[in-house]
């Protein structure tokens, strides 16, 4: 597993010009087990090996400005900073050896330029551009166990064009949100010699929320949707089966 900064869902409220919203956040992730292809190391799959556990922590950086007069348009980024703790168990030519691993890095920087389809509804369109701040093959460099140390994520860049929607509900003491999109993988690595390859996919995601006095207690949900690449190449000659 890896750190992975999902889609930063500005909400389909664009901000007017000269409106701003800034806000700070955290996440935590904790699985029982650490996977992750082989590298070239020379261990072989993470997966053949009994990585005991891993818990990541995520801290970043939110803000969004509106920048036109005319039809709202605003820019919003976020920016995370990463810890991961990775527990191993492998062996080598000699001896078993156990440990874990730790990694501090900024992760993926998220960039996104949004413009409200309606003065008066909120509706809008996007794309979401995921840069990343770091460069996988200097992670743990050097070192035989480089395979075991936590990522930011998978160190290439996205592009994600969305449109989001939104609404009260309740008489105005609460509000809903949804978003569709589509998740170019562009394989284009920051300085990383790689063959992963990467699929393409549709984004989605939901909030509903309430207000309670000064609280703001909300639910949020987001997902992607690959289609296998053996799936796709069976139906392109046929759009109708697809």
């Amino acid at each position: 597993m890896i750190l992975l900064a999902s889609l930063a869902m500005a909400g389909p409220w664009t901000k007017p010009s000269g409106s701003h919203y800034v806000k700070l956040g955290a996440d935590w992730y904790h699985t029982t087990r650490y996977v992750l292809p082989d590298e070239g190391s020379g261990l072989g799959s993470t997966g053949d090996f009994a990585t005991q556990g891993f818990f990541g922590h995520q801290y970043s950086v939110y803000g969004e400005l509106g920048i036109s007069k005319n039809l709202p348009v605003q820019i919003a980024a976020r920016i995370p900073l990463t810890y991961a703790v990775v527990r191993f168990a492998a062996e080598d030519t000699n001896r078993e050896v156990s440990g874990k691993a730790h990694t501090v890095r900024w992760g993926d920087m998220e960039l996104t330029p949004q413009v409200a389809l309606s003065k008066k509804k909120p509706l809008a369109v996007g794309v979401t551009f995921k840069l990343p701040l770091y460069s996988v093959d200097k992670i743990c460099e050097g070192s035989v166990w480089q395979d075991f140390c936590g990522r930011p994520g998978d160190g290439q860049t996205d592009i994600t064009p969305y449109f989001n929607a939104g609404g009260g509900i309740l008489n105005g003491k609460g509000w809903v949100e949804a978003l569709v999109g589509w998740r170019f993988r562009t394989e284009l690595f920051r300085n990383w010699d790689t063959e992963r390859t990467l699929r393409d996919g549709l984004v989605f995601g939901g909030v509903v929320g309430f207000k309670l006095g000064r609280f703001l207690p909300m639910l949020r949900a987001d997902g992607i949707l690959t289609v296998p690449a053996k799936y796709l190449a069976e139906r392109i000659g046929d759009p109708l089966r697809f």
